[in-house]
Protein backbone atom coordinates (compact mmCIF):
# COMPACT_ATOMS: atom_id res chain seq x y z
CA UNK A 1 0.00 0.00 0.00
CA UNK A 2 1.27 3.49 -0.36
CA UNK A 3 0.15 6.41 1.72
CA UNK A 4 1.02 10.28 2.35
CA UNK A 5 0.66 12.82 5.14
CA UNK A 6 1.83 16.17 5.70
CA UNK A 7 2.19 18.46 8.92
CA UNK A 8 2.72 21.86 9.25
CA UNK A 9 2.78 24.22 12.30
CA UNK A 10 4.62 27.92 13.50
CA UNK A 11 6.17 28.77 16.81
CA UNK A 12 7.81 31.57 17.68
CA UNK A 13 7.80 33.21 14.26
CA UNK A 14 8.83 30.16 12.14
CA UNK A 15 6.83 27.78 9.76
CA UNK A 16 7.73 24.49 9.00
CA UNK A 17 6.03 21.48 7.28
CA UNK A 18 7.35 18.02 6.72
CA UNK A 19 5.98 15.73 3.62
CA UNK A 20 5.70 12.15 3.35
CA UNK A 21 4.68 9.68 0.86
CA UNK A 22 5.67 6.21 1.84
CA UNK A 23 4.78 2.29 0.85
CA UNK A 24 4.85 -1.03 1.90
CA UNK A 25 4.76 -4.03 -0.40
CA UNK A 26 5.54 -7.54 0.11
CA UNK A 27 8.70 -9.64 -1.22
CA UNK A 28 8.64 -13.39 -2.21
CA UNK A 29 9.13 -15.38 0.76
CA UNK A 30 6.68 -13.37 2.89
CA UNK A 31 8.93 -10.34 3.93
CA UNK A 32 7.76 -6.91 4.28
CA UNK A 33 10.02 -3.45 2.96
CA UNK A 34 8.59 0.02 3.61
CA UNK A 35 10.47 2.72 2.28
CA UNK A 36 9.26 6.30 1.17
CA UNK A 37 10.17 9.88 0.81
CA UNK A 38 9.89 13.23 2.37
CA UNK A 39 10.73 16.58 2.47
CA UNK A 40 11.20 19.49 5.84
CA UNK A 41 10.76 23.18 5.17
CA UNK A 42 11.45 25.51 7.56
CA UNK A 43 11.49 29.27 7.16
CA UNK A 44 10.90 32.85 8.78
CA UNK A 45 10.12 36.42 7.89
CA UNK A 46 12.77 38.94 9.00
CA UNK A 47 11.39 42.24 8.86
CA UNK A 48 10.53 42.50 4.51
CA UNK A 49 13.69 39.72 4.68
CA UNK A 50 12.70 35.98 4.24
CA UNK A 51 15.43 32.87 5.05
CA UNK A 52 14.39 29.53 3.96
CA UNK A 53 15.85 25.73 4.28
CA UNK A 54 14.35 22.80 2.86
CA UNK A 55 16.27 19.07 3.67
CA UNK A 56 14.57 16.10 1.05
CA UNK A 57 15.52 12.72 1.99
CA UNK A 58 14.70 8.95 1.81
CA UNK A 59 13.60 6.41 4.60
CA UNK A 60 13.28 2.89 5.05
CA UNK A 61 15.29 0.71 7.51
CA UNK A 62 17.41 4.28 7.73
CA UNK A 63 17.23 7.44 7.14
CA UNK A 64 19.28 8.89 4.14
CA UNK A 65 19.50 12.76 3.34
CA UNK A 66 19.29 13.29 -0.08
CA UNK A 67 19.53 17.16 -0.67
CA UNK A 68 19.29 20.71 1.29
CA UNK A 69 18.33 23.90 0.20
CA UNK A 70 18.96 26.95 1.67
CA UNK A 71 17.83 30.42 0.37
CA UNK A 72 17.95 34.18 2.11
CA UNK A 73 15.71 36.69 0.17
CA UNK A 74 16.22 40.20 0.60
CA UNK A 75 13.39 43.18 -0.64
CA UNK A 76 14.21 46.91 -0.69
CA UNK A 77 12.01 49.67 -0.43
CA UNK A 78 13.05 50.75 -4.34
CA UNK A 79 11.68 47.90 -5.92
CA UNK A 80 15.00 45.88 -5.85
CA UNK A 81 15.64 42.61 -4.14
CA UNK A 82 18.42 39.89 -4.16
CA UNK A 83 18.36 36.26 -3.18
CA UNK A 84 21.19 33.98 -2.27
CA UNK A 85 21.10 30.25 -2.28
CA UNK A 86 23.24 26.98 -1.09
CA UNK A 87 22.43 23.83 -2.29
CA UNK A 88 24.56 20.17 -1.62
CA UNK A 89 23.81 17.23 -3.04
CA UNK A 90 24.74 13.93 -0.49
CA UNK A 91 24.92 11.65 -2.65
CA UNK A 92 27.15 13.10 -5.18
CA UNK A 93 28.95 15.11 -2.09
CA UNK A 94 28.60 18.38 -4.21
CA UNK A 95 27.56 21.75 -3.55
CA UNK A 96 26.29 24.52 -5.76
CA UNK A 97 25.96 28.52 -4.84
CA UNK A 98 23.77 31.11 -6.73
CA UNK A 99 23.04 34.77 -6.14
CA UNK A 100 20.11 36.81 -8.28
CA UNK A 101 19.29 40.33 -7.69
CA UNK A 102 15.98 41.90 -9.29
CA UNK A 103 15.21 45.54 -9.93
CA UNK A 104 11.58 46.54 -10.80
CA UNK A 105 11.71 49.61 -13.55
CA UNK A 106 8.60 51.02 -14.74
CA UNK A 107 6.89 47.73 -16.16
CA UNK A 108 10.02 45.90 -16.43
CA UNK A 109 11.65 43.43 -14.54
CA UNK A 110 15.53 43.45 -15.09
CA UNK A 111 17.30 40.77 -13.32
CA UNK A 112 21.43 39.88 -12.96
CA UNK A 113 22.62 36.24 -11.85
CA UNK A 114 25.78 34.14 -10.95
CA UNK A 115 26.03 30.66 -10.27
CA UNK A 116 28.95 27.82 -9.20
CA UNK A 117 29.51 24.64 -7.98
CA UNK A 118 32.24 23.12 -6.56
CA UNK A 119 34.47 21.83 -9.76
CA UNK A 120 35.00 25.67 -10.69
CA UNK A 121 31.87 25.75 -13.39
CA UNK A 122 29.93 28.95 -13.23
CA UNK A 123 27.20 30.77 -15.32
CA UNK A 124 26.14 34.87 -15.20
CA UNK A 125 23.41 36.97 -17.26
CA UNK A 126 21.20 39.34 -17.74
CA UNK A 127 17.54 38.77 -18.29
CA UNK A 128 14.51 41.06 -19.18
CA UNK A 129 11.20 40.18 -18.61
CA UNK A 130 7.93 42.30 -19.70
CA UNK A 131 4.30 41.64 -21.11
CA UNK A 132 2.78 43.30 -23.92
CA UNK A 133 -0.34 43.60 -23.93
CA UNK A 134 -3.26 45.71 -25.84
CA UNK A 135 -5.54 48.51 -24.80
CA UNK A 136 -8.57 48.43 -27.04
CA UNK A 137 -9.43 52.23 -25.33
CA UNK A 138 -5.74 53.96 -26.44
CA UNK A 139 -5.68 51.85 -29.78
CA UNK A 140 -1.95 50.39 -28.99
CA UNK A 141 0.19 47.96 -27.63
CA UNK A 142 1.39 48.62 -23.77
CA UNK A 143 3.85 47.48 -21.83
CA UNK A 144 2.52 45.13 -18.54
CA UNK A 145 4.57 43.85 -15.72
CA UNK A 146 6.18 40.50 -15.95
CA UNK A 147 3.45 37.21 -15.30
CA UNK A 148 0.27 38.71 -17.65
CA UNK A 149 0.41 35.62 -19.35
CA UNK A 150 -0.07 33.07 -16.01
CA UNK A 151 -2.82 35.34 -14.43
CA UNK A 152 -5.67 37.24 -15.38
CA UNK A 153 -5.69 41.24 -16.29
CA UNK A 154 -8.61 43.64 -17.09
CA UNK A 155 -7.73 47.34 -19.19
CA UNK A 156 -10.49 49.10 -17.49
CA UNK A 157 -11.04 52.73 -19.32
CA UNK A 158 -13.31 55.27 -17.36
CA UNK A 159 -15.11 58.42 -18.98
CA UNK A 160 -18.02 60.66 -18.32
CA UNK A 161 -20.41 59.71 -20.93
CA UNK A 162 -21.68 63.14 -21.26
CA UNK A 163 -23.74 62.40 -24.38
CA UNK A 164 -25.60 59.43 -23.21
CA UNK A 165 -24.60 57.19 -26.06
CA UNK A 166 -22.53 54.28 -24.45
CA UNK A 167 -19.43 55.09 -26.09
CA UNK A 168 -16.63 57.44 -25.62
CA UNK A 169 -15.91 60.20 -28.72
CA UNK A 170 -14.78 63.65 -28.95
CA UNK A 171 -17.36 65.28 -26.45
CA UNK A 172 -16.60 62.64 -23.66
CA UNK A 173 -14.23 62.99 -20.70
CA UNK A 174 -11.51 60.39 -19.76
CA UNK A 175 -11.55 60.21 -15.96
CA UNK A 176 -8.63 59.69 -14.35
CA UNK A 177 -7.72 59.04 -10.02
CA UNK A 178 -10.66 56.46 -10.60
CA UNK A 179 -9.98 53.24 -8.28
CA UNK A 180 -11.55 49.88 -8.39
CA UNK A 181 -12.79 47.43 -6.31
CA UNK A 182 -12.65 43.76 -7.48
CA UNK A 183 -13.95 40.76 -5.77
CA UNK A 184 -15.30 42.74 -2.40
CA UNK A 185 -11.13 43.72 -2.40
CA UNK A 186 -9.97 47.64 -3.12
CA UNK A 187 -7.22 47.34 -5.80
CA UNK A 188 -3.68 49.54 -5.32
CA UNK A 189 -4.47 50.73 -9.55
CA UNK A 190 -6.17 53.68 -10.50
CA UNK A 191 -6.59 55.23 -13.67
CA UNK A 192 -4.36 57.88 -15.43
CA UNK A 193 -4.73 61.25 -17.57
CA UNK A 194 -6.30 59.23 -20.38
CA UNK A 195 -8.81 57.44 -18.30
CA UNK A 196 -7.54 53.88 -18.09
CA UNK A 197 -5.77 51.59 -15.09
CA UNK A 198 -4.43 47.84 -15.65
CA UNK A 199 -5.31 45.45 -12.94
CA UNK A 200 -3.11 42.69 -13.52
CA UNK A 201 -2.52 39.58 -11.29
CA UNK A 202 -6.32 38.25 -11.18
CA UNK A 203 -7.15 34.85 -10.38
CA UNK A 204 -7.69 32.72 -13.46
CA UNK A 205 -11.06 31.55 -14.13
CA UNK A 206 -12.47 32.48 -11.17
CA UNK A 207 -15.54 34.91 -11.82
CA UNK A 208 -15.32 38.35 -10.36
CA UNK A 209 -17.14 41.53 -9.87
CA UNK A 210 -15.59 44.71 -10.92
CA UNK A 211 -17.08 47.74 -9.71
CA UNK A 212 -16.26 51.40 -10.15
CA UNK A 213 -15.34 53.00 -6.11
CA UNK A 214 -17.39 55.65 -6.13
CA UNK A 215 -16.18 58.11 -3.63
CA UNK A 216 -12.84 57.90 -5.62
CA UNK A 217 -15.17 59.98 -8.85
CA UNK A 218 -14.79 63.82 -8.91
CA UNK A 219 -18.18 64.59 -8.84
CA UNK A 220 -20.50 63.40 -6.18
CA UNK A 221 -23.63 63.17 -8.99
CA UNK A 222 -21.89 60.56 -11.24
CA UNK A 223 -22.55 56.82 -11.20
CA UNK A 224 -21.37 54.31 -13.54
CA UNK A 225 -23.79 52.81 -16.45
CA UNK A 226 -23.79 49.56 -14.67
CA UNK A 227 -23.20 48.96 -10.55
CA UNK A 228 -20.80 45.83 -10.95
CA UNK A 229 -19.53 44.17 -14.24
CA UNK A 230 -19.36 40.51 -13.94
CA UNK A 231 -15.49 39.31 -15.43
CA UNK A 232 -13.88 35.88 -15.82
CA UNK A 233 -10.49 36.32 -16.13
CA UNK A 234 -7.98 33.84 -17.93
CA UNK A 235 -3.93 33.87 -18.39
CA UNK A 236 -2.22 35.78 -20.72
CA UNK A 237 -5.43 37.33 -21.90
CA UNK A 238 -6.29 40.92 -21.12
CA UNK A 239 -10.26 41.97 -20.98
CA UNK A 240 -10.44 45.98 -22.55
CA UNK A 241 -13.24 46.98 -20.56
CA UNK A 242 -14.48 50.65 -20.87
CA UNK A 243 -17.05 52.27 -17.72
CA UNK A 244 -19.08 54.79 -18.84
Amino acid sequence: FEASARISGSTSGYFWSNAVSARSQTRLGGSRETSGQGEFLISRAIGSDRARAGLSYDFGTELHPNRLEVAYQRRSRVGRSSNFRFGYDFFEERYAVGATTSWEIGSALVSTFFNTDDRGAWSSGLRLALSLYYDGSRRRVMIGSPGLSRTGAVSAFVFDDLDQNGEFDASDRAMEEVEFIVANTLRNEATDASGSALLAGLEPYRPANLEVKRSSLDDAFLQPSERAVSIVPRPGSVINLPIP
